[in-house]
């Protein structure tokens, strides 16, 4: 071996983790929940289709996957016209055709929010329950670092 010693992470650190992803859990199905809820369904034109390499630059061997965005059109309430990308980066299950009609959800305050209605439906029932057991995990964690805060504590206030 290297004779590297190996650190173990402190109990404090996998809380904040945890407490972390708890959080980006929560924020996700409120963004989710919110588009849902007050969102308008309508119907949107893809007017393109094209490669999408998901932030990566274009010559990556990750970059290859096939993953493709759309460009959709589609008119709010009051008739603008608005254009936007759908990618499957974001939308996985997010498949069209140029010329095809896709029904999108997006938010009446501002247009440029906006998400394809199947795949805000699909996530749906995941996120609950992610956000439950990623809680579950952040109290168990939030539990055992109390306790080991308190016997550190009553160690040092009465030594043996």
């Amino acid at each position: 071996m290297s004779g590297r010693k190996s650190r173990k992470v402190p109990l404090g650190g996998w809380l904040i983790l945890a407490a972390f992803v708890l959080l980006l859990s929560i924020l996700q199905l409120v963004s989710n929940s919110t588009l849902l809820l007050q969102g308008v369904t309508t119907q949107a034109d893809v007017l393109s289709e094209g490669p999408d390499f998901c932030g990566r630059a274009s010559s990556s061997q990750l970059a290859t996957g096939g993953v493709e965005s759309f460009s959709v059109q589609f008119s709010d309430q009051s008739g603008q016209v608005h254009t936007g990308n759908i990618s499957q980066c974001k939308y996985s299950d997010f498949n069209a055709t140029t010329g095809e009609s896709v029904t999108i959800v997006y938010d009446p305050s501002d247009p440029s929010n906006f998400a394809p209605s199947d795949a805000l439906k699909a996530n749906a029932p995941i996120a609950p329950i992610f956000i439950i057991l990623s809680g579950l995990v952040t109290l168990v964690l939030l539990f055992f670092w109390i306790r080991k805060r308190r016997m550190r504590k009553a160690s040092v206030q009465y030594p043996r």
